[in-house]
């Protein structure tokens, strides 16, 4: 697999840890996938925003292509937003800095997700394990952190 680097101008330096995986999709409007493009253009506008400053370490596309990266691992993704999540039985609140955010293009609530996209995954969260000690326990799906989103679906 390869990895294409365009860094998000949304993240910050002050990671506490890569404890966690948060796996998320970029979601669909009126019944359509949200662009691998666009979805670059949100976390990197030509324009700076001071709304809606959100992030993710990785996009996984659709289609057989490479992996972009947007956020290095050692800083911090906005992705999480307001979530929780109990680490070593401690709970933990707005766990962006203490976790790989990941998105798969799409809307696993409405269309299924390709058999590169897994592949893709499943070799991204192995590399991300392996790397920062994650157990497979906090490998965790968006919707599972928060109760106002639905994915990855």
């Amino acid at each position: 697999m390869q990895i294409e680097w365009i860094e998000s101008q949304f993240f910050s330096t002050d990671k506490i840890a890569n404890q966690m995986i948060i796996i998320h999709h970029t979601g669909s409007k009126n019944g359509k996938i949200n662009s691998l493009k666009g979805t670059i253009d949100w976390f990197k506008p030509a324009v700076w925003r001071s709304t809606n400053q959100v992030s993710a370490h990785y996009i996984i596309p659709r289609a057989e292509q490479p992996i972009i990266q947007m956020v290095r691992d050692e800083h911090t993704a906005w992705h999480a937003g307001k979530s929780e999540w109990v680490i070593d039985g401690i709970l933990y609140k707005n766990l962006n800095n203490r976790s790989i955010g990941i998105e798969l293009q799409g809307d696993g609530q409405l269309f299924p997700y390709t058999n590169f996209q897994y592949e893709a995954l499943i070799w991204l969260v192995r590399q991300k394990r392996e790397a920062f000690n994650i157990p497979v326990e906090l490998i965790r799906g968006h919707e599972e952190i928060t109760t106002r989103k639905p994915d990855p679906g």
